[in-house]
């Protein structure tokens, strides 16, 4: 089976029917309604995601959930595969045990995308989110991942930290957990770079000036392709001193060719999105003189 698919198919379509029956079951309505209250706000959410503006998407709404991981999901993950393709032809990623932090990942677009890819590794893997509202996405897409990888070779390590990332206190709150790793996934955090990305570089720079003296961190950053979020990162790149490894700009595609027997396909319909522009980076920290 073709990959991409085999991520749709077999990992995230799954979970929608977990997580829909499940709110069926809590709420006391038919599924059939419950798909079409996300059949219907899934126009609404692709509006908002490309719209060049920053979305306003409220996450907290069940419904918007499973229309973002029906419909958006599988393009963000292949998007995200095909950058951490790109870091292993750079020489990343060779460590037995990887370590990672991904900053805003929400439904665990990141996780999906790195084990899916890696091979004979032990991934330790710490996503961040200031909304815990992902959180029932994320315990089933970790769960089904980990048990789709247990003959390959692959260990995963999951945690869940529920913390503002442009607030620099929780750096000093939660240093432990933050400084252990070297590898740092920025992905579509629109929020953060448009509105506080002052703030964001500050966190990243505690981050950087806590390594061990020659220790460098390593970011895979990507997000849409507009000319004020190119700035924003390039202001980013300057006021840390980061050197920049690898860049490109690449159309996204959902891949399609699903199985049409899979519940959310039959109600839902393809999860295709429209094509949209993509911008990526893999950024190292110079590290720290003394």
């Amino acid at each position: 089976m073709n990959k991409k698919m085999e991520i749709y198919n077999e990992i995230i379509a799954p979970v929608i029917e977990e997580l829909v029956h499940d709110y069926s079951s809590s709420e006391g309505v038919e599924i059939s309604y419950v798909y079409k209250q996300i059949k219907n706000i899934i126009p609404k959410i692709i509006d908002e995601y490309f719209s060049g503006q920053p979305p306003q998407i409220n996450y907290s709404n069940f419904f918007v959930r499973i229309g973002y991981l029906h419909r958006l999901l599988p393009g963000l993950v292949y998007n995200y595969r095909d950058l951490i393709k790109k870091a292993l032809s750079l020489g990343y990623f060779k460590e037995k045990e990887i370590r990672v932090i991904v900053f805003g990942g929400g439904p665990g677009t990141e996780l999906l995308a790195i084990s899916t890819i890696l091979k004979r590794k032990n991934i330790n893997f710490c996503l961040t989110d200031k909304f815990d509202s992902w959180a029932d996405c994320w315990d089933l897409l970790k769960d089904k991942i980990i048990r789709k990888l247990q003959n390959l070779q692959i260990s995963i390590n999951c945690d869940f930290l529920p913390i503002d990332i442009t607030d620099l206190n929780n750096f000093y709150k939660n240093k432990n957990r933050l400084r252990r790793n070297k590898y740092y996934f920025v992905n579509y955090i629109v929020s953060e770079l448009y509105y506080k990305s002052s703030l964001f570089t500050e966190f990243l720079r505690a981050i950087i000036e806590d390594k061990p003296v020659g220790e460098k961190i390593v970011i895979l950053l990507a997000d849409r392709n507009q000319p004020i979020i190119k700035e924003i990162i390039k202001e980013i790149e300057d006021e840390l001193d980061l050197t920049k490894k690898y860049f490109d700009e690449t159309n996204i595609r959902c891949p399609e060719n699903y199985f049409y027997n899979l519940e959310p396909i039959k109600l839902l319909g393809k999860p295709k999105t429209s094509e949209f522009k993509s911008i990526r980076y893999i950024f190292e920290s110079n590290p720290p003189p003394f």
